[in-house]
């Protein structure tokens, strides 16, 4: 599962590619029950974002999202690891919340 708020993530990758920073959505992209294979095969679509038409992902679109795990998993926050064993994960957009002074 991959969440985002913008089209374009760290390496490069475009894993949201119809992300847009201001519309009120947080995009997530899943993939389900796909062997390692199967996503290395995916790896050089998703840098370009054309990895959203192949039917082994499945993109949503929320303001709010829960994940929940019977296994421990890990969470990455902007590709810095946060924690390797969480069991459930809250996002939620909230517009407007970050001030930027420039």
């Amino acid at each position: 599962v991959t969440v985002g708020n913008s089209p374009r993530t760290g390496g490069g990758f475009y894993l949201t590619p119809d992300a847009l920073l201001d519309d009120g959505l947080l995009d997530i992209g899943i993939l389900d029950n796909v062997s390692r294979w199967r996503i290395l095969g995916l790896l050089p679509k998703a840098l370009k974002g054309a990895h959203t038409n192949d039917p082994a992902v499945v993109m949503l679109r929320t303001r709010q999202l829960t994940l929940r795990s019977q296994e421990q998993m890990p969470v990455q926050l902007d590709g810095e690891v946060v924690t390797r064993n969480a069991d459930s994960v809250e996002i939620e957009l909230q517009p407007g919340r970050l001030e930027v002074v420039a």
